[in-house]
């Protein structure tokens, strides 16, 4: 691994990242939600609100003009469960996605779409009919995909995905309760959510997981506030919500996430300092770590790790020692050398790490590297404008 001697920058992904082989979304589509973006991305906080208007109208647009495409209706069901307020809206954009879903060969997602819908129908209180489906089936998918083997990573990496799923579904399931003003339902998912706050994380050095464990220890706190609000018991409630605020993660000098702020405007309580994230030497998969070919762990850097069984790998590097990017330096890291410390390793991947250490995934491609080397070269490109 080689050091980058340009500042890191904060990474932001506004669409789901999606594994995509030879076929995938329309370019069309990728080009106008690009485009859309650069455009749109709120500078203020003037901005917010018209970027938060102009994404549901926008998602609008895309499902009309490409009505069978999943990533279209992914998008619109996120704009609907962040700013949706039409029920009329909510219902046919979970037909249309419903309809869209799986119809293209090679298109997978990290999330599966059937969460977004569950979560739409929850929030918008429509098509509660099927929500135990669509949560049901979820479920299932998350079993199907969890690799066997007896490897204590694997094992880990088994009760994490199952401890994410279940905190999902028993929080969707929160929400449709409390929009019902289902009390004794909402008692019931609280303590789900609060047994699965407590699952160790897979790796105590990955600040990303820390973070995700504050957020869940907020959010149980939260959800018992709201049932106190059921029970009517507004000492209660109001007690709860300053256990919440004082629990919610932070990082200092940075503004609060969107999950910060939703439960600060809904305690409508002085918020205070909050709980700052610990600090770590390094974070990011230990495994990254134990297999980088350098003591010198501190980024900025960037890491290619690639396979080299692969001839379309190989070519893809061999182009890349070509590209004229003269602010960065990468080289390839031996898949085989990851698989030793970390048997859930698919190749390839690209990781990057900020001058503070702390890495993060940048992409993850099916065997055969399709996008690799545009992915590189643009994770590259956006290091060097910083």
């Amino acid at each position: 691994m080689q050091i980058l001697r340009r500042p890191a920058w904060p990474v932001v992904f506004l669409f789901g990242a999606a594994i995509v082989s030879a076929a995938g979304p329309p370019e069309a589509l990728l080009d106008a939600m690009a485009r859309w973006k650069r455009l749109r991305a709120p500078l203020n906080v003037e901005g917010l609100a018209a970027f938060e208007r102009s994404f549901v109208a926008e998602t609008a647009r895309w499902t009309a003009r490409w009505p069978a495409d999943e990533l279209a209706w992914r998008e619109r069901l996120r704009a609907l469960e962040m700013f949706g307020t039409d029920p009329r809206a909510a219902e046919a954009a979970l037909e249309g996605a419903g309809k869209a879903r799986g119809a293209t060969p090679g298109l997978r997602f990290p999330e599966s779409t059937l969460w977004l819908m569950a979560r739409v129908a929850a929030k918008q209180a429509v098509r509660l009919d099927a929500l135990e489906g669509w949560l049901g089936e979820a479920l299932a998918e998350v079993e199907r995909e969890l690799p066997s083997g007896a490897h204590p990573l694997l094992e880990s990496y088994r009760r994490e995905r199952r401890s994410q799923a279940s905190w999902r579904a028993a929080e969707i399931r929160a929400e449709a309760a409390y929009g019902a003003k289902d009390a004794a339902g909402l008692l019931a998912q609280w303590t789900v959510l609060a047994a699965e706050s407590a699952v160790p994380v897979l790796d105590p050095a990955d600040r990303v997981a820390a973070a995700e464990r504050a957020r869940r220890r907020m959010k149980v706190l939260l959800w018992r506030a709201r049932l106190a609000r059921l029970e009517g018991d507004p000492a209660e409630a109001k007690r709860r919500y300053a256990q919440a605020l004082a629990a919610r993660p932070t990082m200092p000098g940075r503004p609060e996430p969107p999950a910060n702020a939703e439960l600060i405007k809904e305690a409508g309580l002085e918020p205070g300092p909050g709980a700052p994230l610990p600090p770590v030497e390094h974070a990011g998969p230990h495994w990254l770590g134990a297999a980088c070919p350098t003591e010198e762990k501190n980024g900025p850097w960037i890491a290619v790790i690639w396979d080299r069984d692969d001839p379309r790998q190989a070519r893809a590097l061999e182009r890349l020692s070509r590209r004229a990017v003269r602010v960065y330096s990468w080289t390839g890291l031996p898949a085989e050398k990851i698989r030793a410390v970390n048997p859930l390793y698919v190749a390839p991947q690209i990781w990057v790490a900020d001058a503070q250490g702390v890495i993060r995934l940048v992409g993850r491609f099916q065997p055969g590297g399709d996008g690799w080397e545009d992915a590189v070269v643009g994770a590259a490109l956006r290091l060097a404008s910083r």
